[in-house]
C-alpha cells in the first residue's frame, strides 16, 4: 500500500523540490493509536446499553481511516493545496443542498444529513476539512498582508461568516463553534495583528451571545448550564428534556469516583444517559473509569496538541505549518467542546 501511495504522490506532487519522507513523529503516532484504541473500547462499552451496531460501524470506519492514514502519510502534503479551492466550493454547495427540503434529512429537529443509500453524512464535517485546507493555502499566500485590515480581516470574516452562517441555519451551533475556533486559531498562528484579533474575538463573543439568546432551545441550554442539581433533577421542572442528559451525566460522574465502577459495569448508559456512545461518551468514561480515566483521556489530547503544534513549528513552509495548526485545533477543539459540555464546564452542545 505504501508503494502505491508513493506512486500516487509522484503523479500528483506539485512542482518544486520534494521534501524527503521521514519517519512519523513517534509520540504523535502512539498518541493517535492510544486514542483510537481507547475510543473503540469505550464506544463498545457504551453501545451495550443501546445498540451494539454503533460499535461495529465505529470499528469499520476506524479500519478505513487507518488505511487512508497509510496512504496520506506517503503523499507530499503540498498536494492538498491544489484541492483547497475545490474543497471549499464543494463544502459550500453541500451546505446549501442539505437545506433543500426533500434532500436534507431532518433528525432530532435539525436538517444536517444527506443520505446516499446506506450511507449518510453531514456536510458540516466536509466544511471543517475544507476550511482548514483553504485557510492554510490562503493565509500562506497572503504572508504579512493579513496584518492589513482590508486584505486580511475582511476576507477572513466573509469566508468564515459564510460557512458558519450556513451551518447555523441547519441549525448546528456546536459545529459552528468548532469552525470559529479553528478559523481563529489559524488566523492567529498566521500572524494576525493583535488589535485585529482582539476585535474579532470581541465581535465573535457578542455574536455568540445574540445567537444564544435568539432561540428558545439555545436559551434553555444557557439556563441548564447555570442551573443547580436540584433544578435539573426536578421531574416537573423546566429542564426535563435537555436537562435530563446533563443530570444523568452528573450522576455518572458522581458514581464513578476516583477509579470508576469498572469497565463495562456502568449503569447510566442503560436507557438513562441519552446518546451515551457519542455526545455523552465522556460521562461513560467518568462512571466506569473514574477521575483517573478521564484524566488519562485529557492528557492524551494535551499530548496530541503539543506534538501537533511542534510539527507546525518545524514545518518546512508556511502552508505546512498552518495545515498542522488547523488539523490540531480542529481535533483538540472538538474534544474540549464535547468534554466541556457534558461536564457542565461549558454550555452543552451536541458535539460527538
Amino acid at each position: 500500500m505504501r508503494a502505491l501511495a508513493r506512486r500516487l504522490s509522484q503523479l500528483v506532487a506539485p512542482p518544486g523540490p520534494r521534501h524527503a519522507l521521514h519517519e512519523p513523529d513517534l509520540a504523535l503516532l502512539l498518541t493517535v493509536l492510544a486514542l483510537a484504541a481507547f475510543g473503540l473500547v469505550m464506544v463498545f462499552s457504551a453501545s451495550v446499553g443501546s445498540d451494539i451496531s454503533y460499535a461495529i460501524r465505529h470499528a469499520i470506519w476506524l479500519t478505513l481511516g487507518a488505511g487512508a492514514a497509510v496512504v496520506t502519510t506517503a503523499l507530499d502534503y503540498r498536494v492538498w493545496r491544489r484541492l483547497a479551492v475545490p474543497a471549499l466550493l464543494a463544502a459550500v454547495a453541500l451546505l446549501l443542498v442539505v437545506l433543500v427540503p426533500g434532500i436534507g434529512d431532518t433528525r432530532l429537529g435539525a436538517q444536517r444529513w444527506i443520505d446516499l443509500g446506506p450511507l449518510s453524512f453531514q456536510p458540516a464535517e466536509v466544511a471543517k476539512l475544507a476550511l482548514v485546507l483553504y485557510l492554510a493555502s490562503w493565509l500562506a499566500s497572503k504572508g504579512d498582508g493579513i496584518r492589513r485590515f482590508g486584505h486580511g480581516v475582511v476576507p477572513f470574516v466573509v469566508l468564515l461568516g459564510a460557512l458558519v452562517g450556513l451551518t447555523i441555519l441547519q441549525p448546528d451551533l456546536g459545529t459552528s463553534m468548532i469552525l470559529v475556533f479553528v478559523g481563529f486559531a489559524m488566523f492567529f498562528a498566521a500572524g494576525a495583528a493583535i488589535s485585529h484579533f482582539a476585535l474579532l474575538g470581541a465581535s465573535g463573543m457578542a455574536a455568540a451571545l445574540v445567537l444564544a439568546l435568539g432561540a428558545s432551545y439555545r436559551r434553555e441550554r444557557l439556563l441548564v448550564f447555570l442551573s443547580s442539581d436540584q433544578e435539573l433533577f426536578d421531574p416537573n421542572g423546566l429542564f426535563r428534556t435537555l436537562g435530563w442528559q446533563i443530570a444523568q451525566a452528573r450522576l455518572a460522574f458522581g458514581g464513578g469516583g476516583w477509579f470508576g465502577v469498572g469497565l463495562g459495569a456502568g449503569r447510566q448508559k442503560f436507557q438513562w444517559l441519552p446518546h451515551a456512545h457519542n455526545d455523552a461518551i465522556f460521562a461513560v468514561i467518568g462512571e466506569e473509569l473514574g477521575v483517573v480515566g478521564c484524566a488519562v483521556v485529557l492528557l492524551l489530547f494535551l499530548l496530541f496538541a503539543w506534538r501537533g503544534l511542534s510539527i507546525a513549528r518545524r514545518a518546512p513552509d508556511r502552508f505546512g505549518a498552518l495545515l498542522a495548526v488547523g488539523i490540531t485545533s480542529w481535533i483538540v477543539g472538538q474534544a474540549l467542546v464535547n468534554v466541556g459540555g457534558i461536564t457542565s464546564t461549558l454550555p452543552f452542545t451536541g458535539i460527538p
